[in-house]
């Protein structure tokens, strides 16, 4: 006699699911009664690649280009029965490049990607981000939030995560205090203090670039070069 399919379905392994929802790759277990062994799943006419088949229960695992559809089984080539809910087949979200991938907080970055669900959760961290555009499920602008260090961005949907490659790079723009002396001749050693100093801050003398001898956390010493004269020191921060 032909089978008869429940309405309920098991995924991964967790009996008693009733989520009716997976991605690709996902296993999908049906339940029912004389499954045969050579029975195969389908969802919208595709099969699925059979991984087990008992006589209550068949396995089988979720494969690329099935789409969402009431589960059936075949027999011979021949539908036997088919399940009275559809299951939802949601794609695996994807992230590839962000742009910029530097800069200080506030800045807006582009993700792009595929498979940006319209329940996507978007994430700088464990920071959840509020989008403040979106070009359909392949595209979405973020801000870097207040207090943000570097980290990697998170997607994540009902079908899985992702993750970018690498992290954006907070930039915190460094900030000077003071320095002495405020005068001296040629090869004169000044200290410049300050705080946030980076590998990149470049010091000036009018223009005239000045060599740093010795790197503190909120110090910074220069030499006054020949051919300086006398005006203001001037510094670069991540350009």
């Amino acid at each position: 006699s032909a089978s008869t399919l429940p309405q309920r379905s098991v995924l991964n392994g967790r009996s008693g699911s009733t989520r009716a929802w997976a991605g690709v790759g996902a296993k999908l277990e049906i339940f029912g009664a004389h499954f045969l062994a050579g029975d195969d799943i389908r969802l919208g006419g595709r099969p699925l690649k059979v991984l087990s088949v008992e006589d209550g229960r068949i396995v089988a695992e979720i494969v690329p280009g099935v789409a969402t559809a009431p589960p059936a089984v075949f027999r011979g080539g021949v539908q036997a029965t088919v399940a009275r809910s559809p299951f939802e087949v949601v794609a695996t979200p994807t992230v590839g490049a962000f742009s910029p991938q530097a800069g200080p907080v506030g800045t807006k970055v582009t993700l792009g990607g595929a498979g940006f669900a319209p329940d996507a959760v978007f994430l700088y961290g464990a920071t959840a981000l509020m989008p403040v555009s979106r070009n359909g499920e392949t595209s979405v602008d973020v801000v870097i939030p207040a207090g943000a260090t570097s980290q990697r961005f998170v997607v994540r949907t009902k079908g899985g995560e992702a993750v970018t490659a690498t992290p954006f790079q907070v930039q915190i723009y460094s900030t000077m205090t003071g320095i002495a002396p405020t005068s001296g001749p040629v090869g004169t050693r000044v200290a410049i203090r300050g705080k946030d100093f980076n590998p990149t801050d470049a010091f000036t003398l009018n223009g005239l670039s000045l060599a740093i001898v010795e790197r503190q956390a909120d110090c910074y010493v220069v030499t006054i070069p020949p051919g300086a004269t006398s005006g203001t020191i001037g510094w670069e921060s991540y350009g």
